[in-house]
């Protein structure tokens, strides 16, 4: 037992309930009578945050937007601490925007601060737009930069950075101004590009001043790609001006990848093609070409695990497919080559795999693949389904695409569906009919 002295004489010292009776009281407090914590105002905050990057302490300033009341606008913010340190040390408020989450604040960080840039030291924000690493930020600095300069600018521009030092910085930025002189002249900027001299930067350029034109005149587009060898870099403008193309005239675009060889170049097209119908998935455009030949390392993993696809055609083909393919994707991909290639009816093998989601995909593949060239085969498929396969599902998804490419034939097959009246009125609406 503890003890006190007390005059000289021990005695025993007092417990924590004797200790805790003989504390005086404490005066009661009502919690809704205690004064509140003040917040900081959005216009505290901002003055703070700037206070803190103009000092250097950035990573602080970043936090103390972060962690602003959730009535506060963190977004207007950063734009407004981006803006004010930006007058008078830019080379501070590009520091800030860099050190933001990457995303949409960050690039119109990124804008604001080029734009106050600008008009105050063009010297040094190319230096340190050039400098940049990594991306998307480096990007968004970049094309701020190039989104400042007028048409008469930009040949000047884009001939002063062909003609200095190489460096990441530098080709991307032309290749950014390339693109955005061809959406503004693009006979001229395609010219120009044709001049420069053969070699990896002239290829580079050619793609990008052409995929801006695609996004405009995939027509003229298509006359300049015609020039371009055989490859990954034309394949992909194919998708490009496709994409463009049959939002604009659906007929002459799949005209067009109709009457391309049945190979790597009508795949790229037709994946064009897809995405601007809204068709989900794109063909693998970087792989080679079926049949090309390839070592064992090329190959798919074991496949003894899938009885159910160990078809003759199907082995074939796998067999010089890349390699990584999950089971998937490669009856995915089969089904698009077969369909759009030089290969057998898929239709038939589709129905001989095992029901479940990946069936269910390749019958949605198959349908999407086939329609803008065949709608009437796909019609004609359609009807040999049971029901139970999903086959309305599979009516409409055909309906809504061929309503686009030929309405009058797309109504008359669908008014001989078994398709309820209801869903075929809807779908006639949609489509305008």
């Amino acid at each position: 037992m503890a003890v006190l002295l007390l005059g000289g004489c021990l005695a025993p010292a007092p417990g924590l309930r004797e200790l805790r009776r003989a504390a005086p009281e404490m005066p009661r407090v009502d919690p809704a009578l205690a004064p509140a914590v003040r917040q900081l105002s959005e216009a505290e905050v901002q003055r703070a945050a700037v206070a803190l990057v103009k000092s250097g302490r950035v990573r602080a300033a970043v936090r103390a937007i972060d962690e602003a009341e959730e009535s506060v606008s963190r977004q207007r913010l950063r734009l407004a601490v981006t803006g004010e340190v930006a007058v008078e040390a830019p080379a501070l408020a590009g520091t800030f925007a860099l050190a933001l989450a990457p995303g949409p604040t960050q690039q119109a960080c990124i804008e604001t601060l080029v734009r106050a840039w600008w008009p105050r030291d063009r010297v040094a924000l190319r230096s340190w737009a050039l400098g940049l690493p990594g991306e998307p930020a480096a990007t968004a600095a970049r094309q701020a930069w190039v989104n400042l300069l007028t048409p008469a600018d930009l040949p000047a521009f884009c001939a002063e950075l062909s003609s200095g030092s190489r460096g990441p910085g530098a080709d991307e930025t032309l290749a950014l101004a390339v693109a955005t002189w061809a959406g503004r002249a693009a006979p001229d900027a395609v010219a120009w590009v044709r001049g420069l001299p053969a070699g990896q930067l002239q290829g580079r350029l050619t793609s990008s001043a052409l995929f801006a034109v695609a996004q405009r005149e995939p027509v003229q587009a298509l006359a300049w790609v015609s020039a371009l060898p055989e490859g990954r870099e034309r394949w992909l403008l194919y998708t490009a001006i496709a994409q463009t193309w049959v939002a604009v005239d659906p007929t002459a675009a799949l005209a067009w990848a109709n009457r391309l060889a049945p190979e790597a170049g009508r795949e790229a097209a037709l994946a064009g093609i897809d995405t601007g119908f809204g068709v989900p998935g794109a063909r693998r455009l970087a792989a080679e070409p079926v049949g090309s030949a390839r070592g064992s390392g090329g190959r798919l993993a074991d496949r003894r695990d899938w009885p159910e696809l160990q078809s003759p055609e199907f082995s074939a083909w796998v067999a010089v497919q890349p390699a990584g393919m999950s089971r998937d994707e490669a009856v995915m991909e089969f089904v698009r080559q077969r369909v759009n290639g030089s290969g057998g009816d898929v239709g038939a093998w589709i129905t001989s795999l095992p029901g479940g989601p990946t069936r269910e995909r390749a019958l949605e593949v198959y349908v999407d693949s086939l329609m803008p060239r065949a709608p009437a085969a796909v019609a004609e498929w359609l009807r040999t389904l049971p029901v139970a396969e999903g086959r309305d599902r599979l009516v409409e998804r055909l309906a809504q695409r061929w309503l686009l490419l030929n309405p009058g034939a797309a109504e008359a097959w669908l008014r001989g569906t078994n398709l309820p009246p209801e869903r075929q009125e809807w779908l006639l609406r949609q489509a305008g009919r």
